[in-house]
């Protein structure tokens, strides 16, 4: 008998906050596992002796099939209210953050350098300068789409992570006693 299921001991709500994060990161992560794991066979069966041997040596090709497998596990455990998991997948969100955070910074290095340099390959007498003008429109745009989503991404784990380390749901993730 558990602590929960003795009498006068009342076990906490389960908010539908975690239950719908749960669910939701179970159908992203297991379909993310999923395609992980048919790419790893997929390479794995690919004729090339090189590749295979070159992906056997290296563990950077299965991190993020073991990231989403991480989060598929945490997910389940989430849903379950198991304390481990809360705190797993509170590491992965931030991990997370990290990443897009990071991400961004590269995505906006490597766009200014791009645009710098296609600027400057077309001739300012040239038919391509309208051409240049249109693309440097183009980067200019992709950049500011790219900024806007993954600081929203980046704002939806850091809210998650906020909610689920907030008092209330922590106790929902109060161990029982077996």
């Amino acid at each position: 008998m558990t602590a929960v299921d003795q009498p006068g001991i009342q076990a906490p709500p389960r908010s539908s906050f975690v239950t719908v994060v749960a669910w939701i990161f179970i159908v992203l992560s297991g379909f993310s596992t999923l395609i992980g794991a048919l790419q790893n066979l997929m390479i794995r069966s690919m004729p090339f002796d090189q590749l295979n041997s070159a992906l056997q040596d290296s563990t950077a090709a299965q991190l993020p099939f073991l990231l989403s497998l991480l989060m598929f596990i945490s997910s389940i455990g989430l849903l379950r209210r198991h304390n481990w998991a809360r705190l797993a997948f509170v590491g992965l969100l931030v991990l997370g953050i990290i990443y897009l955070l990071g991400g961004l910074f590269l995505q906006q290095s490597f766009m200014s350098s791009f645009n710098r340099s296609f600027s400057a390959a077309a001739p300012q007498d040239s038919l391509f300068r309208a051409n240049a003008q249109q693309f440097e429109s183009f980067f200019t745009a992709m950049r500011v789409f790219m900024i806007v989503f993954s600081l929203g991404i980046a704002g939806v784990f850091g809210w998650i992570v906020a909610r689920l380390a907030s008092a209330k749901v922590r106790t929902e993730f109060v161990p029982r006693a077996a």
